[in-house]
């Protein structure tokens, strides 16, 4: 790995990104969705080599086929989850397909499998049942709907995050614009729904991230929108990031919207971490150091957390300036260190727009910011932002990156035996 480094040239062949080294892991793993590939990447986190990867052709064989380097592949993989208990190792991954018969949306899927050459699917959600908690959801329907729609399926679903007492998965149903309770079981079962019915909502549009948690005795949805139904303002990519009391989902209460006047451009996976005793929201401003809300250049958000609303920090960039940093799709905190993992998709969609960026993966230091005493908004003149540069440790892993979506930093001492193991390549 290349520390303290500019932006580099690809070091390897395309076909490398897919071909894992031999060598038996050892040490921390990052796991990486590249969705222009509709695959896992596992990298090791201490050296530029591709530890294995796992496909979404081997996951859906019927329904997949393998991607060469585009958003416009048949199925697209997003969030992803990891877990090694009781002796199961398992993937969560939330995914979705295209399919050439439907054109109001993409069909999604949550599929639960243990990973391998081929993998063994444990659990799976693709249709969804309404009679059992709400029957009369969009007048009914939803009941005993066999034929696909955007409203009453899964519908290019983002992430999936279980709910903290374990009963309920919630999904960021990302292009029906909404959050999903469901109920596990044959059909799942919706629980609750929070969408454009609700009185407090504010024209939120692409949810594209959940996060639950529980504090002062009651349970908090954080959920990211990445843009909201304001044309007087620009067409698309006005977001913001909210939080909901969902003690009951059922009946959801709006606490806060971030920022409280004014919007984020295309933000992007806002979630609470904590950090030395203290507590922040950290999100991908995806198009925040960009001239507009059609532009092409992001940063990291960061604001201090609190229930009462956020205060903003800053928004970090690279040291070369406003155009370090493409379209950043995720920030992760390592668990164990003072670090960031930023992962930069390059452009939105480079399928549909002209794009030279590829996509990368950055390692910076986690940053010490003053309160600036503005808000966060997004504008062309960027007066209630305040952009700050963050200290690069690693910019180059060896290989190219096909429109990388999000990443985990998996422990060593978490690893089961296929991860710890000679994971291998897609197909072998």
């Amino acid at each position: 790995m290349v520390h303290a480094g500019r932006r580099g040239a690809v070091t390897l062949l395309l076909a490398l990104a897919c071909r894992p080294t031999e060598t038996p892991i050892t040490g921390d793993v990052l796991l990486l969705v590249e969705t222009g590939r509709s695959q896992l990447t596992l990298l090791d986190r201490d050296e530029a080599v591709v530890r294995g990867t796992q496909c979404l052709h081997e996951l859906a064989p019927d329904l997949c086929r393998p991607a060469k380097n585009s958003l416009l592949a048949e199925c697209l993989p997003f969030g992803v989850d990891y877990s090694y208990e009781s002796g199961l190792e398992t993937l969560q991954l939330t995914w979705a397909r295209r399919d050439t018969d439907i054109t109001s949306g993409l069909p999604g899927y949550v599929t639960g499998f243990e990973p391998g050459h081929p993998p063994s699917v444990v659990w799976e959600i693709e249709n969804l049942a309404y009679e059992d908690h709400l029957p009369d959801y969009r007048e009914g329907d939803c009941l005993g709907s066999d034929e696909w729609s955007a409203m009453c399926h899964l519908n290019m679903t983002h992430v999936t995050e279980p709910s903290p007492d374990g009963q309920t998965l919630v999904l960021a149903d990302t292009l029906s614009s909404r959050v999903v309770w469901v109920l596990p079981g044959d059909p799942p079962q919706v629980y609750a729904v929070l969408d454009q019915t609700h009185p407090e909502w504010d024209g939120y549009l692409y949810s594209n991230n959940v996060q639950l948690f529980e504090e002062d005795g009651r349970t908090w949805l954080l959920t990211t929108f990445k843009s909201g139904d304001f044309p007087d303002i620009a067409q698309r990519n006005t977001g913001r990031i909210t939080l909901w009391d969902v003690t009951d989902p059922r009946t959801p209460e709006l606490a806060w919207a971030y920022p409280e006047v004014g919007h984020l451009a295309a933000v992007h996976h806002g979630r609470v971490i904590e950090r030395d005793g203290e507590q922040y929201l950290l999100y991908a401003h995806s198009l925040g150091a960009s001239d507009s809300f059609e532009g092409k250049n992001g940063a990291v958000g960061l604001a201090r957390f609190s229930l009462d609303g956020p205060t903003y920090l800053g928004d970090g960039i690279l040291p070369e300036g406003l155009e370090g940093f493409g379209f950043v799709r995720e920030v992760e905190l390592s668990p164990d260190s003072d670090r960031l993992y930023v992962v930069d998709s390059g452009c939105e969609n480079p399928d549909i727009e002209d794009c030279e960026r590829a996509g990368q993966l950055f390692e910076v230091e986690f940053p010490e910011w003053d309160e600036p005493g503005l808000s966060g908004a997004f504008d062309a003149s960027h007066s209630e932002q305040s952009f700050r540069e963050l200290e690069m440790v690693a910019d180059d892993w060896g290989i190219s990156f096909s429109f990388p979506f999000e990443v985990d930093v998996l422990l060593e001492g978490d690893l089961g035996p296929l991860f710890a193991g000679e994971f291998g390549a897609c197909g072998e």
